[in-house]
């Protein structure tokens, strides 16, 4: 039986979640591009990041997206609209 992968895309918009150790690597540039005294340009960043990674996976035939908004409606908002963008 095959069942369709839906990738999950957690958007992130502050530095401060690098505090926590997910143990995980982050594509190059990802963790300079936030500057973490700046906390709108951080959001910016993080939520521009998650956009194109969206429409990449999209575009490249993922069924659909889960998001991990952690209970931060605005941000998926804001992602939609950079999506549409």
């Amino acid at each position: 039986t095959q069942a369709p992968l839906v990738p999950c895309i957690m958007p992130v918009t502050t530095a401060k979640f690098f505090a926590l150790d997910f143990g995980v690597s982050y594509p190059a540039g990802f963790r300079e591009g936030f500057v973490g005294t700046d906390p709108e340009a951080d959001k910016a960043f993080g939520l521009d990041f998650a956009a194109r990674q969206c429409k990449t996976l999209l575009a490249g035939g993922a069924p659909g997206l889960h998001l991990y908004i952690m209970n931060k409606a605005e941000n998926a908002q804001a992602l939609w609209q950079a999506m549409r963008g």
